[in-house]
């Protein structure tokens, strides 16, 4: 895949690559080097997996196992809250 390169330097993407990515006219682009090799991705995608990197594991260590505890919790949060 080729993306065009203009005489002020911006760089013209395919929209098949801007669809990929979730990007819109206005949005920014993260760009990224490791050894010699540019990435290119959303910056909120990037936000997410860092957050939830951040929370890996946390669930099972507050005792939630599978989705019926997390959900079995929920309710009883929202049963405290509304007061039935």
């Amino acid at each position: 895949m080729f993306a065009e390169v203009m005489g002020n330097g911006q760089i013209v993407l395919p929209p098949d690559i801007l669809a990929r990515l979730n990007l819109k006219p206005g949005d920014t682009l993260k760009i990224s080097e490791e050894q010699g090799r540019f990435y290119m991705e959303n910056p909120s995608m990037a936000a997410y997996r860092r957050v939830a990197k951040a929370f890996e594991g946390e669930a099972e260590k507050a005792g939630f196992h599978n989705e019926g505890d997390l959900m079995a919790y929920l309710k009883g949060v929202r049963k405290e809250v509304r007061g039935y």
